[in-house]
């Protein structure tokens, strides 16, 4: 599933790049992403805590009262939520003026905000789809199914690509939100497939007084408080943005998806596996295991995840310079964009790790730590968004955004029940041990992004030459992560306790 979320991500941003050299980065495309950040916004609103309650609740009760009876709730939940969610799309398409402008209100341009508005009229009918697509998607993944969800996701960038790239050259802007919405639907189908395959069970129930939909309310209502932060966090960012001048709301868009590749491959993975996992094991009141399990988790992730922050960091004049410079978009926004891109890039492991903790919260029917701590982050990402705006502008956003990640992993880890927590030694061990091979690969990257020659070709040479780099990066980091291991900062911590003398390590680290 990682994989083939890898290769979504590289298409959604084949997406972005062609979005970038078709219409640039001007009002216009700032209108776009307005527009565009309101389905993206419910859709996450519902999303995550209805997927969230419900895997718990149709585990436990294939486990409980068998296949029938789990599938009854299901329908009614998925029937119900259908029901629902058509209310809540048409609502949203008639809203649309408004939100645009409260979404944007540093515009000031009627002509902005009407633009806004068409699109998001446009864009807002996914939310129906996006939500019974992620619903449907969850039960294929507590059947251990994750290819199709997994390809349905790459099928989706494809049809928005057609948008740009055909659509849009006819249609503007509007056609890249008709390939934004016909790619949901497309997506949307494909999962239905859960249903056909267990057609013997499903049933057309709509109960909403029932037992399963007032036990995903309990669930899933302080998960949809807390989820309210991540996304009023990138409304704190896009509001702030729309008073500079054109175009920067788009670029710190762009360089946002850009720096996130890789920690939405990991938010995807554990939320379809991670989350049935570790809510089977407390269910089973496991919880030495899921210590034990989360531990591997980050371990492993930390491994996987620095040398790319690292790589995107170093390597970002080059980076943006191959994905962005053409086209529409001009050379002067391609340096502002590689100097904010450094600036979330490394923030991203930090918050990767604190989703796969919501997780392990979530897991065990704790969804209002999560809920508590976004708005605390909201709170410190809005007092330090104002205090870094004025002098810094573009840059004290992405600052804001990357401090607030890290507050927030911090804060999900020591909340977490002692039971079922990493130990933080264990996580300051493995942090210390992955220091020294960053370091090295940073002055690699940096060598060899100046150094290398250019590889023949045009683009396709520096693709080349990119991604050569790119896994030489990866390659040196886990080579000498692997050679170092945890015991040499172990070792040196003991000798500094001891007064210089020696100790076996203590054997907490990470593997």
């Amino acid at each position: 599933m990682t994989s083939l979320g890898l290769v979504t991500k590289a298409v959604g941003q084949l997406r972005e790049s062609f979005a970038a050299a078709v219409f640039g980065a001007d009002r216009a495309m700032d209108a776009f992403n307005v527009a565009k950040s309101i389905p993206d916004m419910f859709s996450s609103w519902i999303e995550t805590p209805v997927r969230s309650a419900i895997v718990p609740l149709f585990t436990r009760r294939l486990h409980e009262e068998g296949e029938a009876q789990a599938w009854r709730a299901a329908s009614n939940i998925v029937n119900t939520l259908a029901v629902g969610m058509v209310l809540i799309t048409a609502a949203l398409w008639l809203l649309s003026p408004a939100l645009v402008r409260m979404f944007s209100t540093g515009f000031r341009s009627p002509e902005a905000w009407s633009e806004g508005t068409a699109l998001a009229q446009i864009v807002v009918i996914s939310v129906l789809f996006s939500v019974m697509t992620e619903i449907l998607g969850s039960l294929s993944n507590v059947y251990g199914r994750q290819f199709v969800p997994a390809f349905g996701r790459l099928l989706n960038g494809i049809i928005v690509i057609f948008g740009v790239v055909v659509l849009g050259r006819t249609m503007g802007l509007r056609g890249y939100a008709w390939g934004f919405l016909l790619g949901s639907i497309a997506y949307f189908l494909l999962q239905t497939n859960v249903l056909w395959r267990h057609r013997r069970h499903y049933r057309f129930v709509l109960d909403p007084r029932a037992p399963e939909i007032r036990e995903i309310a309990l669930v899933g209502l302080p998960l949809f408080i807390g989820m309210i932060g991540p996304r009023i966090d990138v409304l704190i960012d896009q509001n702030f943005a729309s008073f500079l001048p054109g175009g920067q709301l788009t670029i710190l868009n762009f360089m946002r998806n850009l720096s996130g590749a890789a920690t939405d491959v990991v938010q995807t993975v554990s939320l379809a596996v991670l989350l049935p996992h570790f809510a089977g094991l407390m269910a089973q009141k496991k919880y030495d295991e899921v210590r034990h399990r989360t531990t591997q988790v980050l371990g492993g992730y930390l491994v996987f995840a620095v040398p790319i922050a690292v790589f995107v960091a170093v390597g970002a004049p080059e980076i943006v310079d191959i994905l962005y410079r053409h086209g529409s978009f001009s050379t002067d926004d391609a340096l502002l964009a590689a100097g904010i891109l450094p600036l979330l890039a490394l923030a991203d492991p930090a918050f990767a790790i604190g989703q796969i903790l919501a997780q392990v919260h979530i897991s065990g029917g704790d969804t209002a730590t999560p809920m508590k701590v976004g708005f605390w982050r909201i709170g410190f990402k809005t007092l330090l968004s104002l205090a870094l705006i004025a002098p810094l502008g573009i840059y004290g956003l992405a600052i804001a955004t990357s401090a607030s990640s890290f507050f927030r992993t911090f804060e999900l880890w020591r909340r977490l029940p002692r039971a079922i927590r990493p130990s933080g030694r264990g996580l300051a061990t493995t942090l210390a041990g992955l220091a020294l091979p960053a370091l090295v690969t940073a002055g690699a990257v940096w060598a060899g992004f100046r150094w290398l020659p250019a590889f023949p070709g045009g683009l396709t040479g520096q693709v080349a030459r990119a991604a050569v780099l790119g896994g030489a990066a990866i390659a040196l980091h886990t080579g000498i992560a692997w050679w170092t291991g945890h015991a040499l900062v172990q070792q040196v911590v003991a000798r500094l306790r001891r007064g210089g003398e020696p100790r076996p390590p203590a054997g907490e680290g990470l593997p």
